[in-house]
């Protein structure tokens, strides 16, 4: 195969292979270039998916999580682009890794509180335990708490 005859920004030859019967390799060739615009204006497999325009919630409470659901939905329904996707995943990946914050810190110690005396049959003991409960549990385990407390 012949070498491209195309010289690179910093002026030493391109060392890739030319497309067959050609002088340029597909990174200088202007037809290859047109070629892959007309692909990209038909649907083909280089079309990027429009961008998110605004911060979905999930990502703005930093919940790494439900930003995950999120923007495997984004993904399925082809409203943001590969290349988007896999740099926000890589974020949610580092921010998971991080831990929670500091301030977070003693929601989590309630949340563990909570969660222990639930363990021994005890409901929440005052508001702001009940509050927690209902942002952790579902409607059922709710109802379940004030069955306990009722008898």
């Amino acid at each position: 195969m012949p070498a491209c005859t195309a010289t690179g920004k910093d002026g030493a030859p391109c060392r890739l292979y030319a497309r067959h019967g050609r002088d340029l390799c597909i990174n200088h060739d202007p037809d290859y270039a047109e070629q892959r615009r007309a692909n990209v204006h038909a649907g083909g497999r280089a079309r990027s998916a429009p961008g998110v325009t605004e911060i979905p919630e999930a990502i703005a409470r930093r919940d790494v999580r439900k930003s995950v659901w999120w923007l495997t939905e984004q993904l399925v329904l082809g409203t943001i682009s590969s290349s988007r996707a896999l740099a926000l995943s890589r974020l949610l990946h580092t921010a998971a890794q991080m831990g929670p914050d500091e301030l977070d810190e003693e929601q989590i110690l309630r949340e563990i509180e909570l969660r222990g005396i639930l363990m021994h049959g005890i409901p929440p003991r005052d508001d702001e335990e009940w509050e927690l409960a209902k942002t952790i549990f579902d409607d059922d385990a709710i109802a379940e708490f004030k069955r306990w407390s009722a008898g």
